[in-house]
């Protein structure tokens, strides 16, 4: 699902579905600025409950806030949509690389992604 860095968490989270669970920030033109998983999501606004005594103001944090709390170096890697499957494949099963970014060529604009399942490659 395509966000882009100043969209608030309450709204992120209500763009969340069981079959979406790969997130993408998006630039101004439509590239690929980060992604992370529905989990990471989870995880930033666990801890910044935590961090307020258990409150959490979800209108007060936006993505990019989740972005720099969150280590997504390594995490997420984009590649050619016209790329054979066999070398998405391969992307996916380097350690720590979760979700996989397609982009057309010539723009580097995102068209999709792909999420590790389970490491059953």
């Amino acid at each position: 699902m395509p966000v882009k860095p100043q969209m608030v968490l309450n709204a992120l989270i209500e763009l969340v579905e069981e079959k979406r669970q790969a997130i993408v920030c998006l630039d101004d033109d439509g590239r690929p600025r980060a992604a992370f998983t529905v989990l990471d999501a989870i995880r930033f606004i666990s801890q910044r409950a935590k961090d307020m005594d258990g409150l959490i103001a979800l209108q007060d944090h936006t993505v990019a806030d989740l972005i720099a709390a969150t280590n997504l170096t390594g995490r997420w890697v984009q590649m050619d949509e016209a790329s054979p499957i066999a070398l998405a494949v391969k992307e996916l099963q380097k350690p720590r690389i979760q979700i996989l970014v397609g982009i057309e060529g010539a723009s580097g604009k995102a068209t999709g992604a792909i999420l590790r399942a389970h490491r059953r490659y």
